[in-house]
């Protein structure tokens, strides 16, 4: 059995429409999960995480960022 290793990133809901434009979903998806190639593609994606996040991707520690929505 795979585990994957997740960093969940809570977003409003203007943030979360921003994040699925950038990243070519629909735009009112509640979750979007992104991994380092995604972030390497569009730069725009760091300014949504910390940077202790970013360097948990680069480092193997996390596997994915998953933003949901803050309901």
């Amino acid at each position: 059995m795979y585990i994957n290793r997740v960093i969940t990133s809570s977003q409003d809901v203007e943030s979360m429409e921003n994040i699925n434009i950038l990243t070519g979903l629909d735009e009112f998806s509640t979750d979007n999960w992104c991994d380092l190639g995604q972030f390497e593609e569009v730069p725009e994606l760091r300014k949504f995480i910390t940077d202790e996040e970013f360097q948990a991707l680069k480092d193997k520690s996390a596997e994915y960022i998953v933003f949901r929505m803050d309901c």
